[in-house]
């Protein structure tokens, strides 16, 4: 028996993995990344992640960023579920302390796992 999916399905991962591709890629470079904060200043100061002033953000941060504008709840949730998925198969740790105890690295590893599990559901997906 295969199972079939709607448009509005795949629609809806395309839109998962959109987000955290845009995660990942907000953090690419080092400097757009901080800690003890969900957004910082060019001055270093802690921020609304809302503010025009956000130079950095935390993973958590860049997470309500990258989902602000997102119209469908259930691609915020599934986004949030697959990066604690990511989270837990890495570190077996909240988002929150691996941002801010395991440091840079660790955010990029959870982002980029968080990716390729969306990357593999949509696949599944599509291959069916």
């Amino acid at each position: 028996m295969t199972t079939e999916t709607s448009p509005r399905t795949d629609d809806t991962r395309t839109a998962v993995l959109g987000v955290l591709t845009r995660l990942e890629a907000r953090h690419a470079n080092r400097s757009a990344w901080c800690q003890g904060a969900y957004a910082r200043s060019k001055t270093g100061r802690a921020v609304n992640f809302n503010s025009r002033r956000v130079v950095a953000t935390c993973l958590l941060g860049g997470f309500e960023i990258e989902t602000r504008e997102q119209l469908l709840v259930n691609v915020c949730v599934k986004a949030r579920e697959l990066l604690l998925l990511a989270a837990r198969d890495l570190f077996k740790n909240t988002l929150m302390d691996i941002n801010d105890i395991f440091g840079y690295d660790a955010v990029r590893a959870v982002e980029r796992r968080a990716v390729e599990l969306a990357e593999a559901e949509l696949s599944s997906t599509t291959a069916s």
